[in-house]
């Protein structure tokens, strides 16, 4: 695989297109197109684009594929970056938002996560027509860091130990492997070691694992990230 530099106004517009693509592509056979949405820096820019183009937003499904376990108004919550960068700036409420309930325990909080992704599962198979994924410089992706937590969950409890909050809920690779595609956004310089980890097939880390299961476009960008 060769993945060309890009600047970050280069990387955030396609991906932004790759977004409208996979849209149109899920609709043409589907009533409901379902985006998995990471957490982190990486794609909040993406999503702040996507809040202004002009998508289908009642046919579209949103399922959060991480967060920290925190309330949902607190600095680290993912799940408020996501409501500040995209959910809340739609011009329509999308046709369903499934997140996780940081209110509830958290074990709790995982099986819950579980019993919604079981529930769509149910109405129909893959669950994903498309992941938006950004990767840690230690390779883990969505909230999943060692070969420990790469179960066939679909959800599950995992620890962050070198972050400071440690107590995470994450989709399993039960349900990510479950994604028709997926748009990996690599930002910075300690990611294009990622990227380069992702050419041969070395299945050592999670993002390594999961680009093996699901056919993966990998966007790169050697700058840091920042709003654009």
């Amino acid at each position: 695989m060769i993945f060309p530099q890009n600047t970050l106004e280069e990387l955030y517009d396609q991906a932004l297109q790759d977004t409208i693509w996979a849209v149109k592509e899920a609709l043409e056979t589907e009533d409901e197109c379902r985006i998995g949405l990471a957490g982190g820096s990486t794609p909040q820019a993406l999503y702040e684009k996507m809040a202004g183009s002009n998508l289908p937003w009642d046919k579209i499904v949103f399922i959060q594929l991480d967060e920290r376990y925190v309330l949902s108004d607190e600095d680290e919550s993912n799940l408020k970056m996501l409501r500040r960068s995209l959910f809340n700036q739609l011009p329509q409420q999308a046709k369903e938002v499934i997140t996780f309930d940081t209110s509830l325990a958290y074990e709790q909080a995982s099986k819950e996560m579980d019993r919604k992704l079981n529930a769509k599962l149910i109405e129909r198979k893959p669950l994903f027509d498309l992941l938006i994924l950004g990767a840690g410089a230690d390779g883990h992706v969505a909230s999943l860091f060692s070969s420990v937590d790469l179960t066939a969950d679909l959800a599950l409890n995992t620890t962050a130990k070198a972050y400071k909050t440690q107590k995470r809920l994450s989709l399993g690779m039960g349900a990510l492997s479950q994604a028709k595609q997926a748009l990996l956004l690599l930002v910075g310089e300690s990611k294009l070691e990622i990227a380069n980890s992702l050419q041969g097939h070395s299945q050592s880390t999670p993002i390594q694992v999961l680009v093996q299961k699901v056919p993966t476009k990998v966007l790169t960008c050697a700058l840091e990230s920042k709003h654009i």
